[in-house]
């Protein structure tokens, strides 16, 4: 825990980004509730996201603002290393997501995670228009980023290459296990800005949080580039929508 800076067991999904070596061996020896146990290591404490108000959030984002002194609203990763787990980051995310919250509570982001999410959504945004498809924006209270062609519920998910000093990776985190669009679009920039585009269907992705895709090889990139995906679903809605008002 000191090489974290944490006084806490993290969750399985921190220990694994952490280290997945470290992970395995606690699996291999009873887990980590029997390591908490072993050696009087208290765990991060959850929320339930569906148990929990926002009054309550609210509550806990400023308490961590003013125990750390911040001046910026919280990212994504500070408030999973503060809190131990990512609860509290989903439950933002569910609900409004992270610049709503920061409007809330009053706080600004921080430029750089204001800007990869912008940056994903102006890649994608461009991209869409390119290829003929009427792009709307949604705002920050939807659970999706674009509507496309009126029908198409789009979310957006934008990675640089990560190095976790064995690997090179994009990592993409869905927020839930269940989804609220029909398409994500995976945006993967590398160190030189080059980009890969990977289109892929929510309903291949049913009860994954996290989608990780390699440096050069992935099951994944057989999607890229895959806009047919999204022609398939707006002949879908098309057809659907001709028997309105029949």
């Amino acid at each position: 825990m000191d090489a974290m800076g944490i006084d806490y067991i993290p969750s399985r999904s921190i220990i694994k980004q952490y280290n997945s070596a470290i992970l395995s061996r606690i699996d291999r020896n009873g887990g980590i509730l029997k390591l908490s146990e072993k050696f009087n290591i208290p765990m991060g404490s959850r929320v339930h996201w569906h148990k929990t108000s926002n009054e309550e959030i609210e509550e806990k984002i400023k308490e961590m603002i003013s125990n750390k002194n911040m001046d910026k609203f919280p990212s994504r990763k500070e408030i999973i290393d503060y809190f131990g787990n990512s609860s509290i980051a989903c439950i933002i995310s569910r609900r409004g997501g992270f610049k709503f919250w920061s409007n809330k509570i009053g706080y600004e982001m921080k430029e750089s995670e204001t800007k990869t999410g912008w940056i994903g959504e102006g890649i994608a945004k461009e991209l869409l228009e390119n290829h003929g498809y009427l792009v709307e924006k949604m705002n920050t209270n939807c659970a999706y980023d674009f509507l496309v062609n009126g029908n198409i519920r789009i979310d957006i998910k934008f990675s640089r290459l990560f190095d976790n000093g064995n690997m090179k990776y994009y990592s993409f985190n869905l927020e839930q296990k269940f989804h609220d669009c029909d398409i994500y679009i995976l945006i993967c920039e590398d160190e030189n800005k080059n980009i890969k585009v990977i289109v892929i269907p929510q309903s291949f992705v049913q009860n994954q949080g996290q989608i990780g895709v390699g440096e050069f090889k992935s099951k994944w990139y057989k999607y890229i580039d895959k806009y047919d995906f999204i022609d398939m679903y707006s002949n879908f809605y098309n057809k659907i929508n001709k028997n309105k008002g029949e």
